[in-house]
């Protein structure tokens, strides 16, 4: 009896370590978790957001007036998490003497930058909900399992000065930190 109620028991503790198992919340099969960090070029933006500045917020602004004032340089960083965590994005485009030359916008900030280009009462709905889904939310926040992306846009005077170097760090819960450091590409020009 006491063999019987054993083999019972066990049996219970295996296939309820196996519903709680199967229940958490995780990245895609085949997906391993971590955190990859790119230069995002025009075409690729173009393509995603839109092909202009009024569609695509991560298209620098070019008007008659004003011609192009700013220079954006756009970084996307892709994480796949496996748990809830608390992501911490960082960085900055930096000179050789160690100056920094561009500043980051999170969302507010190059929401704001947009109202101060276009400030019309209801600014185009398409790039202010593209902005809203994919620009860095803030310096902290908190994301849930699974994968996101988000674009950085580092915004500095036309042109920013080269020879230049950008570095970001991406850290969150569980994952090592990442620091991406590459050179800043040559401004491309019009042909």
């Amino acid at each position: 009896m006491k063999r019987v109620i054993r083999a019972f028991s066990v049996t219970v503790f295996v296939l309820m370590l196996t519903v709680v198992a199967l229940s958490c919340a995780s990245i895609p099969s085949g997906t391993k978790a971590g955190i990859t960090i790119a230069i995002a070029d025009t075409a690729s933006l173009k393509s995603a957001f839109g092909s202009t500045f009024m569609q695509n917020p991560f298209l620098v602004p070019n008007g008659l007036i004003r011609g192009i004032p700013d220079e954006f340089v756009v970084v996307r960083v892709d994480l796949n998490l496996g748990a809830r965590s608390l992501v911490a994005i960082e960085g900055g485009i930096y000179s050789e003497a160690g100056a920094n030359l561009a500043e980051l916008l999170d969302k507010q900030s190059l929401g704001e930058y947009w109202f101060t280009w276009d400030p019309r009462e209801e600014p185009d709905s398409r790039r202010r909900s593209k902005l809203e889904r994919n620009a860095l939310p803030g310096a902290h926040f908190q994301l849930s399992p699974g994968q996101h992306r988000y674009y950085l846009v580092f915004k500095g005077p036309n042109p920013i000065p080269r020879p230049a170097t950008i570095r970001i760090q991406v850290s969150a819960e569980g994952l090592e930190l990442v620091v991406f450091e590459d050179a800043l590409p040559e401004k491309a020009t019009k042909k």
